[in-house]
């Protein structure tokens, strides 16, 4: 006993119009302008990047130039050793340089100070001896005693 199906009839199975060539035209002149967009807008971003317009993260490009060009750092960094990366980033200067760089923006040294350590944390993960981790991974300083040690150290 053979049974068969029904043929199906074209309104059982809809069909997508055919895609006109115009269509198709106006869909690669969309993906080549985004193509073109994407492009000059990187390379901007990256121009302002290496001039020392902007920074990523907060880390400006010397400061990741000079990372990445020493061996042990570049290990430590993507070893994902703190520690070792915030001792031999401290003896490099590296928080001063990039202390520098923000001071021409945050004036008052002690959110200078917290700022600085925010950043290192949030690319090395290592907290500072006067700091904890509060939530959502902001750094607060253990005790307002930092805050007189700060505004009493001339080169904080």
């Amino acid at each position: 006993m053979s049974v068969t199906q029904p043929a199906k009839s074209s309104s059982d199975c809809p069909e997508q119009p055919p895609v006109r060539p115009s269509q198709k035209k106006a869909k690669t002149k969309v993906k080549a302008w985004l193509i073109i967009l994407t492009f000059l807008g990187g390379s901007t971003w990256l121009g302002l990047f290496f001039s020392g317009m902007v920074t990523l993260g907060g880390v400006p490009f010397s400061v990741f130039s000079l990372v990445l060009r020493t061996p042990a750092t570049r290990n430590a960094l993507f070893g994902l050793r703190a520690t070792q990366l915030h001792d031999l980033m401290d003896n490099m200067g590296v928080e001063e340089e990039i202390k520098h760089y923000h001071s021409k923006h945050i004036q008052d040294p002690v959110e200078l100070d917290q700022h600085i350590h925010q950043i290192l944390y949030n690319w090395t993960r290592y907290v500072g001896e006067n700091y904890v981790v509060g939530q959502g991974g902001k750094l607060i300083p253990k005790t307002y005693g930092i805050v007189d040690e700060i505004n009493e150290c001339p080169e904080c």
